[in-house]
Order: structure tokens, then sequence, then C-alpha cells
């Protein structure tokens, strides 16, 4: 059996506070609006328009360094480890708290979308 460590692949920042990741996704999509025209031959062409990234991630901390964020805020979040990384301010949608764990970690899990530029690494 593998043992399973917490953080060893991935950390997150939120607003300067560091946690472990325990797991996390994150997407990224765009609009886009037809551009059709004469010069386009008769083919049907598009522009992309408007980016965004949304995600959720599962985090393990420590109770003496409990998250400083709640659900409404925009938050500084940078996501790091073996992955591909992101780097950006997001807009925290839904908070979940996991109180009782048979380990003893503290966890909290929540879904967040980009509010304004971001960058992937």
């Amino acid at each position: 059996m593998a043992t399973y460590k917490v953080g060893k692949n991935a950390t997150v920042v939120v607003n300067s506070l560091t946690s472990e990741v325990e797991d996390g996704n994150y997407t990224t999509e765009t609009d886009k609006d037809e551009t059709t025209n004469l010069t386009s031959a008769g083919f049907y062409s598009q522009i992309a328009t408007i980016k965004k990234a949304s995600g959720s991630l599962s985090l393990v901390y420590n109770s003496d360094n409990a998250p400083n964020y709640n659900e409404g805020d925009t938050v500084t979040l940078t996501i790091s480890g073996s992955g591909p990384g992101f780097t950006g301010s997001v807009f925290i949608d839904k908070m979940n708290y996991k109180n009782v764990s048979i380990r003893g970690a503290t966890k909290v899990s929540f879904d967040w979308t980009s509010n304004g530029a971001y960058t992937k690494s």
C-alpha cells in the first residue's frame, strides 16, 4: 500500500496563507464571437473573447494558521506543484468545512472563479 502525503505534490497560497493540497482541479475556458464575413471566403470564423478559470480545492492546514478568507471574498490564489500552476485574483464561490477528522487534520474546501487576469505556469 502506498503512503499518501498531503501537500507532497502541490501547495496553495491564498492571501499569503500557505496550505497543503489534498485534492484539486481547475478549468480554463474562453468565450468566442463569430466573425464570419465577406473576407472569410464563405467559411465560418471566430475569435476568442473573454477568458475564465474556475476550480475546486481541498486543503489541509495547521489549526494555528486557519484560513482567513470566506465565501464571497476576492483573494489572490497561487497553485504550485507537479501539475499546471495558476496565479490570479479569484472569487470564493462556496466553502465547505470538515470539522471532524479521524487523523486530526483540519480541512477546508472551496470552489472559485477567476476575477480578472490570471497566468498559468
